[in-house]
């Protein structure tokens, strides 16, 4: 498991990466590069664009995505199966 600060981090970190992670937590409301703007850069980026990402954030009311979106707090237990659905529906 890696972690990063922010969207740019997150970017940078996945970018150097040799092998890609199965799946992304992203917070929405992070500093520098905020989650909807890390969205966008990830679909852009042809090697992390099939990365599943699940929206792990305190503001849940009314996002337009297309992907999981779980409240914080989450427990543990929402996680695992939330990813382990997400990332079968996805294929990966």
């Amino acid at each position: 498991m890696e972690l990063a600060g922010n969207g740019q981090e997150a970017l940078d970190l996945l970018r150097s990466m040799k092998t890609l992670p199965n799946l992304i937590l992203l917070d929405l409301m992070m500093p520098v590069m905020d989650g909807w703007q890390c969205l966008k850069e990830l679909s852009k980026d042809p090697k992390l664009v099939n990365i599943p990402v699940i929206i792990c954030s305190a503001a849940i009311h009314d996002l337009p995505v297309d992907r999981p979106i779980l409240g914080k707090p989450v427990s543990q237990k929402t996680l695992i199966k939330t990813a382990a659905e997400f990332c079968k529906a996805a294929r990966y």
